[in-house]
């Protein structure tokens, strides 16, 4: 009963912050998908982060932890960090010429045209 009534809760708070804010309220289509320069640099490494480690996180580290040892701790988290500290330097490049982009298969199509870029998803996917 705890834990409905925990969820319950929480889903009156949220439905009420979402009914009473303003700031979910979006002009176009392009504002929505791409939030361009609506986040600090900082929110956009968090989200990235979260969504390319995921909840696998909870098991895989510990895992890795247990059959490597802390050389593979170690390795494991620079497989995780060396991305994102790869894309704090591409971004600016990325935003600077591809302004209107929102993936980066777009900055594909626009670096390498339709030769490289109908192969990126067989690569990315």
């Amino acid at each position: 009963a705890i834990v409905f009534s925990t969820l319950g809760a929480f889903l009156v708070a949220v439905a009420a912050f979402v009914r009473f804010t303003k700031r979910f309220t979006f002009s176009n289509r392009d504002d929505y998908f791409a939030a361009r320069s609506s986040q600090s640099a900082t929110s956009v490494m968090m989200n990235f982060f979260a969504s390319g480690i995921g909840g696998w996180t909870f098991y895989a580290v510990p895992e890795v932890a247990t059959y490597a040892g802390s050389l593979g701790l170690a390795g494991y988290a620079l497989s995780v960090i060396v991305p994102l500290v790869i894309l704090d330097f591409v971004t600016p490049y990325m935003r600077k010429n591809l302004p209107t982009g929102v993936t980066l298969q777009d900055f594909v199509l626009a670096r390498c045209r339709v030769r490289h870029a109908s192969r990126w998803p067989l690569v990315a996917g």
